[in-house]
């Protein structure tokens, strides 16, 4: 799956190799952006649906990390990618739950508010 990205990847290891989110599942590149995204989403829910941080504790803490996080194509593509497979699989109908990754996504959205940042079409 790599391949089509060789000519990029400057001898860069598994695990630190340049991506596309449409072909790299499966991955440890894959693994390792669901973790990350994954923890943050944690964070976002306690901020967002269970309101035990407020706006400003994330601001004040991971604020810059979410926000150059955010202004990654290539992460905005992986949620969306993410996203739409859940809602074509039928995933919220089958579980009944929300799609990964949405509280994040509205997290982003109030941290870009916050700090003045676009929000890059969202």
């Amino acid at each position: 799956m790599y391949q089509c990205l060789e000519t990029l990847q400057d001898g860069r290891k598994e695990g630190f190799r340049f991506y596309h989110p449409d072909i790299f599942q499966g991955s440890v590149e894959e693994k390792r952006l669901d973790s990350l995204l994954g923890y943050f989403s944690i964070i976002a829910c306690y901020c967002v649906k269970e309101e035990l941080l407020s706006i400003d504790d994330i601001n004040g803490s991971i604020g810059y990390h979410l926000t150059v996080m955010d202004a990654r194509t290539v992460v905005k593509e992986y949620m969306t990618v993410i996203e739409d497979g859940w809602e074509k699989e039928g995933y919220a109908d089958k579980f009944g739950m929300d799609p990964p990754f949405h509280y994040l996504k509205i997290l982003l959205e109030e941290l870009a508010l916050k700090r003045g940042v676009r929000h890059n079409g969202r």
